[in-house]
């Protein structure tokens, strides 16, 4: 059974179920989730900007991100009030801040942390291993994603969210 959650709020029941959609990629390409919800009598419930989205298909989750566009309008013959809902993954957080760093005779490994540490908190550096020493790498006013996908060209790696 597939649920949808807004703010850990199951908001499963308001969903048009056959508008949701979940686009997962494999790499570092962002992951994306649309759906419209329906508003009317006491469902009420309206989606924000930046509102957490979790999908869970039975206990496994699908997709979480952040809610990135949610556009309002009204049904014709009374059906009420609809949104339309945008939402990506959790790249979008971690882009928020731009990294402005030097890094000179450091390993791959040791440059994610970092970044991680210094801009992106939040987020794990899990499964992140390389030993390869870049001899001199600078970002100016990047985000993070660009930042990680420079690295992961460098040694023909890939990285996720």
């Amino acid at each position: 059974m597939i649920t949808v959650e807004v703010n850990a709020t199951d908001i499963t029941d308001h969903v048009v179920f056959p508008t949701l959609q979940v686009r997962q990629n494999l790499t570092n390409q962002v992951d994306t989730a649309s759906f419209t919800v329906r508003k009317y009598g006491d469902r009420t419930f309206t989606p924000q900007f930046d509102d957490d989205v979790e999908i869970f298909d039975g206990a496994t989750k699908i997709f979480g991100g952040k809610i990135l566009q949610a556009n309002e309008s009204v049904e014709s013959g009374g059906g009420g009030v609809v949104y339309e809902v945008y939402c990506v993954d959790h790249t979008y957080e971690m882009d928020k801040l731009l990294a402005s760093r030097v890094y000179e005779n450091e390993t791959i490994a040791d440059i994610i942390d970092d970044l991680i540490t210094s801009y992106a908190p939040s987020f794990t550096t899990n499964n992140v291993s390389s030993t390869f020493v870049i001899e001199k790498i600078v970002f100016n006013q990047v985000p993070i994603s660009t930042c990680l996908k420079r690295l992961a060209d460098i040694i023909r790696f890939d990285w996720y969210v």
